[in-house]
């Protein structure tokens, strides 16, 4: 009898536990700024040649910044310009092998983030430079591995934006 009680208990634990990153993402996603607008400007790197992945870029970063922003009238708009967009050419081995000299290949993203009120004052402004590991979206023989990159350092990119405003 002892043994099956303590098995529910657990099993009661377990399927409270598991329930908790719904609730917390919910919370998490309500707590944001509530913005009247999200505008993502990659002209810098449009001017700079990236070209499909400026495109890539954009929509990645509407679509993060849109899943935990709040669209509201009331609200600033959030500007995002993308400054610089960087993959690493090889993933190569990314060990931490500090005696080797083997330092981990990382992709980047650089830019400004601001809040404009409706007169047009920046209310907040925040720079930015976001990095995430080159294999971190997977192995780079993999086809649209690339754009998997781009995708997920703009997510990376959004996140650090959503924590700050």
């Amino acid at each position: 009898m002892t043994a099956e009680l303590s098995r529910r208990a657990a099993l009661g634990v377990i399927a409270g536990l598991a329930a908790l990153p719904a609730f917390a993402g919910a919370a998490f996603a309500q707590s944001r700024t509530a913005v009247s607008a999200i505008e993502v400007d990659v002209s810098p790197l449009r001017r700079q040649g990236a070209g499909v992945f400026a495109d890539i870029v954009q929509s990645a970063l509407r679509r993060e910044l849109a899943a935990v922003y709040t669209i509201s009238s009331g609200g600033p708009r959030l500007v995002v310009r993308i400054d610089s967009f960087f993959l690493n050419s090889s993933l190569g081995d990314s060990d931490f092998d500090f005696s080797r000299a083997q330092i981990p290949n990382f992709d980047s993203m650089t830019g400004v983030n601001r809040l404009v009120a409706r007169d047009g004052s920046v209310v907040a402004e925040y720079p930015l430079h976001s990095t995430t590991r080159s294999d971190a979206a997977g192995s780079m023989w993999r086809e649209g591995i690339e754009r998997d990159r781009a995708v997920l350092i703009s997510r990376d990119y959004a996140h650090w934006v959503a924590r700050r405003f």
